[in-house]
Order: structure tokens, then C-alpha cells, then sequence
């Protein structure tokens, strides 16, 4: 069986090991710049902001673009190439909206934890109750006991 198996060199290639690839004159080194800058945002748009080049990408690179790093495709200029740029500013509008999000999401849970800590101030003043037994009446987890009765 062995003699059927042939025995070939394979050169392997990672983009991962390198940040440049100046000897890449065409689309590919684009392709391999893009990719490598993929998992961070801020990245990916210095990169896209400071290369001219991904202003005018062929459909093919766009679109393996679009697939290996997850870039919603801009709308084809006149001249039939895309401008990545738009894509990556794009990216930057949706992690300001969620970073937006992120915001209004912890404004209403310090909100939440405030509105507890007023009611167990009144509790403990209007009906005299230990800040234990205020707590236990609004069924707040004996684990954040601790937590609250530090913001008292």
C-alpha cells in the first residue's frame, strides 16, 4: 500500500504569523491584510481608512471579503468596483449603536439597583425593619446581600 501513497513537500502559508504583506502586489495582499485585522474593529478601520486600494475592489475580493470576514458588501460604485471603506464604516456605526445599547442597558440596571436600595431605606424607616429582613421582603438573593449593604 505504502508504494500508492506519493510523498510531496506542502509549503504552509498562515497570515496569522504576519502583520504585512508588501510582496503581494495584487488584491491578495489586501484580502490577506483585511483577513488578518478581521477580529478587531478599530483595526480593520485604520487599515481600510489608511490604504487607498480598498476604495476600488474587484466583485471577487469583495465578495471573499464579505465571507471570510464577515463585511456586509457596499453598493457597487459606477465604475463596477466596491469601496470597502463603506463596508468597514458600517462595522463602526453598528458598534457604536450597540455600544449605545451596552449603555442604556447598564443605566436601567444601576437604575434597578438604586430603586432597591431606596425601598430598603424605607423599609428599614417607615416599618423599622433590619436591612436582612428589608431585603428578604423584596426577594433579593441572600449571594448580593453583601453588595447592597454596601450602597446603604
Amino acid at each position: 500500500m505504502l508504494p500508492l501513497i506519493n510523498d510531496y513537500d506542502i509549503n504552509l502559508f498562515s497570515i496569522i504569523d504576519r502583520d504585512e504583506f508588501p510582496e503581494y502586489k495584487t488584491e491578495l495582499g489586501l484580502l490577506f491584510s483585511l483577513l488578518n485585522s478581521r477580529n478587531s474593529d478599530e483595526k480593520l478601520q485604520d487599515l481600510v481608512q489608511s490604504n487607498e486600494a480598498f476604495q476600488h475592489i474587484s466583485r471577487e475580493t469583495a465578495e471573499l471579503m464579505r465571507d471570510y470576514a464577515s463585511l456586509r458588501l457596499p453598493r457597487k460604485s459606477k465604475e463596477g468596483d466596491y469601496n470597502m471603506c463603506k463596508a468597514v464604516q458600517e462595522i463602526e456605526r453598528k458598534s457604536k449603536e450597540e455600544g449605545r445599547l451596552e449603555g442604556r442597558l447598564e443605566g436601567k440596571l444601576e437604575g434597578i439597583e438604586e430603586n432597591k436600595v431606596e425601598t430598603i431605606h424605607i423599609l428599614m424607616k417607615n416599618l423599622k425593619y433590619s436591612a436582612e429582613k428589608a431585603m428578604e421582603t423584596l426577594d433579593i438573593p441572600k449571594s448580593e446581600y453583601k453588595k447592597y449593604l454596601t450602597m446603604l
